[in-house]
């Protein structure tokens, strides 16, 4: 399935990466670690050496659980991920997809085709976190993501802080990021 594969810098700065991305390459790509920093630091982290070469972007969305180490990342970052069926093609915004515990608003004909990842504002700062047992092959005790983008004159413009493996679902701390602003 060689459409669901791939990294590319979209018109206007997006990243897209196909669903079969692995975290190998997602990890390893001068690209996304200069755009996408927390998604690189995320992707090195996600198991071992060995996951990280088998497991997908598309299948740790699609297993929809909250301990998804990038699920944070996408949530910060104001991800989109497009899904195909034989009704064609749609776009769900990440802040909409999950539905609730292991619950994704995409349908069972529905296959995960790519995950558009925006390009942050310039002069934005990104940030990863993941808290675990020991330093490979553990689940997340919490992981976090934030994105924070201050103006010319030194304020918080654009605050975006996201968790996984608090809740039922990644959620974003959104009274945080409101008193963040300004």
């Amino acid at each position: 399935l060689a459409e669901l594969r791939g990294l590319r810098v979209a018109r206007g700065g997006a990243l897209v990466a196909g669903a079969l991305t692995t975290f190998r390459e997602l990890g390893a790509h001068a690209g996304v670690a200069k755009g996408w920093p927390s998604l690189a630091a995320a992707a090195r982290v996600i198991g071992a050496a060995q996951i990280q070469n088998r497991a997908t972007l598309g299948g740790n969305i699609a297993n929809a659980s909250p301990a998804g180490d990038s699920l944070p990342v996408l949530l910060a970052h104001d991800a989109i991920v497009h899904v195909v069926s034989v009704r064609g093609e749609r776009a769900i915004a990440f802040d909409s997809l999950f539905e609730g515990y292991r619950k994704l608003a995409i349908a069972p004909d529905e296959l995960i085709l790519s995950v558009e990842v925006p390009a942050a504002p310039a002069r934005s700062a990104a940030f990863f976190r993941k808290v675990g047992t020991r330093a490979a092959q553990s689940i997340s005790k919490a992981v976090f993501a934030g994105l924070l983008h201050t103006g010319r004159d030194g304020a918080v413009d654009h605050a975006r802080l996201a968790w996984g493996s608090v809740a039922p679902v990644p959620l974003r701390a959104s009274g945080a990021e409101a008193a963040l602003l300004g």
